[in-house]
């Protein structure tokens, strides 16, 4: 892919994740909106590599996003970020690893509760 196709794809990702960011935070915000009544915030996210065309300057941003929502007093937000960006790492509460056990021949998760280094 050229760098133009990169740039593109990029600000395209960037402007769907914004989109979804903004219309949560909207409805979040406006208690008297007519719309409030038919439309529930989500209670959390799953976001799955939605990182992935993004540059780096964008991944940081979008997670300290995702950090800041998460942390403010008056948000709600919750999210579940799968990405093998380390910038995410670093913004991160936990880490939640999945890896083969051979022995036993299936998955198992390793926890990292990060809180204990910010």
């Amino acid at each position: 892919m050229c760098s133009a196709d990169t740039a593109i794809t990029s600000a395209l990702s960037l402007e769907c994740i914004l989109t979804l960011f903004a219309s949560q935070s909207i409805f979040n915000q406006r208690l008297n909106h007519p719309l409030k009544r038919r439309y529930q915030p989500s209670p959390f996210f799953v976001l799955d590599e939605i990182d992935a065309a993004l540059d780096a300057t964008n991944v940081a941003r979008v997670a300290a996003y995702i950090r800041d929502k998460t942390h403010a007093a008056d948000e709600s937000f919750q999210s579940i970020v799968i990405s093998l960006k380390d910038i995410f790492y670093e913004k991160a509460d936990a880490l939640i690893g999945v890896a083969r056990d051979t022995d036993r021949g299936c998955s198992k998760t390793l926890t990292f509760d990060l809180n204990a280094y910010n």
